[in-house]
């Protein structure tokens, strides 16, 4: 799931939280990147918090410094293109109104230590107004001192487009994910929007800020993990440039692509489609849910869809 979301829509900068195993790699961070391009941080799980992990393109931010806790990561750097030097802060809040306080004291030290405009996103586990959860009709304690510290910090809350909730689990549905930015972003980059994606397995949706000021350069050559998983990929791939004489190398991926994708519909059908198709119907049953039009019927397609997706 994170490797597609990256490669379909050409990330330069991914922020996950509450990942549950332990213990971080090389060959974990490429994988769900999708190559080596890659600067990564990470804080491991524990029992009672999930861990986070930090990945950015390394020719789109130049780190210059990280600060860590259990409940978040700070990448402090220099976005390239736009000469820009900021710090970037991935959440993952606490459940419980006594560790709130202190998270939200921790976050707002983080804007003093840093000394740059900053963002947050993440899952705060906590809504900012009555309509972010279904069926809500007030704001608890805990959720106004969540939006007094907002304007404390004098954050802007990025709208979300695609989406009313970012989180669903069974009949209840909430908006607890989002993202906060400095003026100062919003100054450098003017057309910064944030959509909620198509979710699979996971119960929160992926979201994607977006710019159009910022060039995403050209397109690379990408695998599929299937296909390195299949027998007869390597003896393909070999086949295929053995035929190709001479030239640059990399006019030879160019070249090798088309035959790859004619192998892949032969091996495996229309993956992407197919993916998509799951993704599709999970969004459906999502507006269902969102609509108070989910019955067991319909919950129970849903546990059967993310069954399949798992596969």
């Amino acid at each position: 799931m994170v490797k597609r979301v990256c490669i379909r829509n050409r990330v330069d900068f991914v922020g996950l939280s509450e990942r549950k195993k332990g213990g971080f790699d090389r060959g974990l961070i490429r994988n769900l990147w999708g190559d080596n391009s890659i600067d990564w941080a990470g804080v491991e799980s524990s029992s009672s918090v999930g861990g986070i992990i930090c990945m950015w393109r390394n020719n789109f931010l130049v780190c210059s410094d990280i600060f860590r806790s259990d409940r978040w990561i700070v990448v402090k750097g220099c976005i390239k293109e736009l000469r820009f030097d900021c710090a970037i802060c991935v959440v993952y809040g606490p459940h419980l109104r006594d560790e709130k306080k202190a998270f939200w004291d921790g976050l707002m030290e983080v804007k003093k230590t840093v000394g740059v405009p900053i963002m947050y996103g993440g899952d705060f586990n906590k809504i900012l107004k009555e309509e972010e959860r279904k069926g809500n009709r007030t704001l608890s304690q805990s959720s106004r001192e969540f939006k007094q510290w907002v304007s404390h910090m004098e954050l802007m809350d990025m709208n979300l487009s695609g989406r009313r909730f970012t989180w669903y689990g069974g009949k209840c549905c909430s908006r607890i994910d989002r993202v906060f930015v400095d003026c100062e972003w919003q100054e450098v980059t003017k057309d910064l929007c944030l959509k909620g994606l198509n979710r699979a397995l996971s119960d929160h949706c992926p979201l994607l800020l977006a710019s159009e000021d910022l060039n995403w350069g050209s397109k690379p050559f990408r695998t599929m993990d299937a296909w390195l998983l299949h027998g007869n990929f390597v003896n393909k791939v070999g086949e295929e440039w053995r035929k190709l004489v001479g030239g640059q190398i990399l006019e030879k991926f160019k070249a090798i692509k088309m035959p790859l994708r004619v192998w892949n519909k032969e091996r495996f059908g229309y993956i992407d489609y197919n993916i998509q198709k799951v993704e599709d119907e999970i969004k459906a049953i999502d507006e269902k849910m969102e609509s108070s039009e989910a019955d067991e019927c319909v919950l129970a397609r849903m546990k059967a869809l993310r069954v399949l997706a798992e596969r």
